[in-house]
């Protein structure tokens, strides 16, 4: 599994490169950290520790069942004088059980509610695929909310899929969240000729391929490392959780 994560230490997301969201020009972290698989018994000082790394960025959802736990994390950091919340970028996902309008905006505050926070810097439909609505008291551990000059994102859509979407989009999609590969970059690719900002997630799992081990090894690299790299200019790199305060300063170097 790939182990983690990319940081600088930095006061303010200015100080940590960005990417300039079309719809909104809002600056977004091109590094963040995801949330997803952190046990909540340790979510909440992993984020306080992310925080002293460099990290502005979060990746959470509802659907990780950790939402509470980061919120507390976050208000900690805050309190401790470490980062305001202006400071960062927090990033939640509609579930698919909540696809259906009227279900959209009380998905969104039951994650406001669960972080504890009053907006979240973007809001992502987690996969383009509806499914049966659970209530929010079973499933969760009026109408679609639009804002102009909010960016609009997406979440892994083939380009198909996505040439759809913008066939009849009046709002066109300012963020398409799909895993990365290090070398066939189909999502990327097509993110770019509609104007949207690529966020790549985890799997990376061409590192253990016999050629990018060989090719690491001609640069004196862990096939991670060459990963991270090869990564960092395509758009944003998630942890694929399982490290934390050892890791969150792995790739430190890589970064710089």
């Amino acid at each position: 599994m790939l182990a983690i994560l990319l940081a600088v230490p930095s006061t303010s997301c200015s100080a940590m490169q960005t990417l300039t969201l079309r719809s909104s020009k809002d600056q977004m972290p091109v590094v963040g950290l995801g949330l997803w698989k952190v046990p909540r018994e340790t979510t909440a000082d992993a984020v306080v520790d992310a925080i002293k790394a460099g990290y502005r960025h979060f990746d959470c959802a509802c659907d990780y069942g950790n939402e509470a736990e980061v919120g507390a994390g976050l208000r900690r950091a805050i309190a401790e004088g470490l980062v305001t919340r202006e400071q960062l970028w927090v990033t939640t996902k509609l579930w698919n059980t909540y696809h259906a309008p009227e279900h959209v905006l009380p998905a969104l505050r039951r994650s406001l509610s669960d972080l504890g926070l009053e907006y979240v810097d973007l809001f992502l439909m987690h996969f383009p695929l509806a499914q049966r609505f659970v209530p929010f008291e079973v499933r969760y551990p009026p109408e679609w909310v639009y804002d102009p000059d909010a960016p609009t994102p997406t979440v892994e859509l083939a380009p198909a899929l996505l040439r759809d979407l913008l066939a009849s989009a009046t709002q066109p999609p300012s963020v398409l969240q799909a895993a990365p590969h290090a070398v066939g970059c189909v999502a990327e690719t097509s993110s770019r000729r509609h104007r949207a900002r690529y966020l790549s997630t985890p799997p990376l799992r061409i590192p253990r391929a016999p050629f990018f081990v060989t090719s690491a090894r001609g640069f004196e690299l862990a096939p991670d490392d060459l990963a991270a790299i090869a990564t960092l200019d395509r758009g944003k790199r998630f942890n694929d959780p399982g490290v934390f305060s050892e890791g969150m300063n792995a790739f430190l170097p890589i970064y710089d």
